[in-house]
């Protein structure tokens, strides 16, 4: 179907950029996705035209009237510019049709007729927990007829032919039972309601007041469902008073929202590694140390027991660098208790005590998008100083509350001086941050925060406050062939060091075996 007022593409401005998602297939390496900016005050679109699309209020359309729209369903940077095209051309012809007015009208009188025979009809029919009304007027004496009987001391009461006669003693009352009045449906009032307005939009985490302000709070959340198993422990034990209601199911864990006695907090339960979407979980466990030995052998072979260990490891992971990044002055959420593979941590929230929304979920202007990315470029220079990379940084794993970003999800967070993918994770992170705010702020595509900071903190003249320009320049320079010798013999030598333990621990299992 040929539009009405096509969009020339000098008009439009169109960058390629990385998608975003999980990896293979180069979805992470080139630059499929598109990024389209459309400038509507400076259109050639009609006036009444760019009227109704800045009064549209969609989310796509920035406040200074840009249409911004990122396409990467396919991994062909071709169809990705024809969709992004599409869904742009889609926007400007939803402002192009003129919706009919519409006219009261009055309904006719046969409408009239069967709503007034059905109503006639259902009044006989037996409400649900009572009795009919044709039992009703039995018992009282007024008889179905047109004439009802008389009522007096052990009078029969008269009926038409075919009626069942009934005595009504003086004085005498029955007690008939109240009917019930008729069971709302499931999703009013339910606190699993699907389609209501105002339900929060899910995420991991969100902060919430200790002493919410104003009625509604408490009332938003009277109600409970059952209690999941994986939380029951938690009830017993009275760390958790009850389980209000379910917030999200991500890839590595499923977050509840839980009263725990005046507070309201959230318990991440997490998933079992078969179910988790890291799959390549050794990236993430390299470099992090167990002081027990035994479980240190048990994970090494892989045992029943060694991989029931390495997933408790796994799981309180994020305890300890939730804990480690909030004495470091790190914005994220306050871990309260680890129990049973359940963490228990603060809310997230906005300023009316509703859930914080996700960095995704946010239209941000270029002055925004400027001053949020600086914010977090500093949050993990500040996590590399505590010696932490998140890994998997993202808009998706940033809320934003009254105080500005939150970050969230780090069971996969690394050691950065012991893991040897710490400095392609930290560059993945800061590349993942550009992307996205590159949308409202294009200058930021440009940018490699991640190399300058990478070389700081290898030389060790990174702090928190160092300043950073966003530019970096690889050294040039000759390659001493007589060092890089050197750190090969000493990785071999520390090779050979490591299988010698590894065979001995092996033959004293076997000499405890065989007494």
């Amino acid at each position: 179907m040929r539009s009405a007022h096509p969009i020339s593409e000098n008009e439009v401005e169109l960058t390629a950029i990385r998608a975003q998602g999980a990896g293979g297939q180069n979805v992470n390496k080139v630059s499929s996705a598109v990024h389209l900016r459309f400038d509507i005050p400076a259109s050639s679109l009609p006036e009444h035209l760019q009227e109704r699309l800045l009064k549209l209020g969609d989310q796509r359309i920035s406040k200074s009237g840009v249409v911004i729209i990122k396409a990467q369903e396919y991994r062909s940077l071709e169809k990705n510019r024809a969709e992004a095209l599409r869904r742009l051309q889609e926007l400007i012809d939803s402002v192009s049709v003129v919706q009919k007015a519409r006219r009261a009208t009055k309904p006719t009188r046969g409408s009239v007729t069967r709503r007034l025979e059905g109503k006639a009809r259902r009044s006989t029919i037996r409400p649900a927990g009572g009795v009919s009304n044709k039992s009703l007027s039995l018992i009282y004496g007024q008889a179905p007829g047109p004439e009802p009987g008389p009522i007096g001391d052990n009078h029969r009461l008269g009926f038409q032919s075919g009626a069942i006669p009934v005595l009504a003693p003086s004085g005498f009352t029955p007690e008939l039972p109240i009917p019930r009045p008729p069971r709302a449906p499931r999703h009013v009032g339910h606190p699993d309601r699907r389609f209501s307005p105002s339900r929060p939009t899910g995420q991991e985490h969100h902060r919430a007041p200790k002493n919410p302000a104003g009625p509604g709070h408490r009332q938003r959340y009277r109600k409970r469902m059952k209690t999941p198993e994986r939380l029951e422990p938690l009830v017993t034990d009275g760390l958790v008073d009850s389980v209000l209601r379910q917030l999200m199911s991500g890839k590595e864990a499923t977050v509840y929202v839980v009263r725990c006695g005046d507070d309201i907090r959230c318990a991440k339960v997490y998933k079992e590694a078969n179910k988790r979407g890291f799959h390549t979980a050794v990236d993430y466990t390299e470099g992090r140390k167990i002081k027990n030995s035994r479980q240190a052998r048990a994970m090494a072979k892989r045992s029943r027991y060694g991989r029931q260990e390495q997933e408790a490891a796994w799981q309180s992971a994020e305890v300890d660098a939730l804990r480690r990044l909030a004495a470091a002055g790190v914005r994220v959420p306050t871990p309260y208790n680890f129990h049973e593979g359940v963490l228990l941590m603060e809310l997230v929230a906005d300023e009316d005590g509703e859930p914080a929304p996700r960095l995704n979920d946010l239209s941000l202007s270029e002055e925004d998008a400027l001053a949020y990315h600086a914010v977090l470029i500093r949050q993990v220079v500040r996590m590399l100083c505590a010696g932490i990379v998140h890994g998997d940084l993202s808009e998706y794993n940033v809320l934003v509350d009254a105080g500005g970003p939150v970050i969230i999800d780090l069971p996969q967070a690394v050691d950065a001086a012991a893991n040897n993918n710490a400095k392609r994770m930290l560059g993945r992170d800061v590349d993942n941050l550009a992307d996205y705010f590159g949308q409202f702020a294009p200058q930021l595509l440009a940018t490699r925060y991640g190399d300058e900071i990478w070389e700081l903190y290898e030389s060790g003249a990174l702090h928190p406050d160092s300043e950073l320009s966003g530019h970096f320049e690889e050294a040039a320079g000759d390659v001493n062939l007589d060092e890089v010798m050197q750190v090969i013999e000493a990785a071999d030598e520390e090779e050979e060091e490591r299988l010698a333990r590894q065979a001995a621990a092996r033959a004293e299992g076997e000499w405890r075996e065989g007494e």
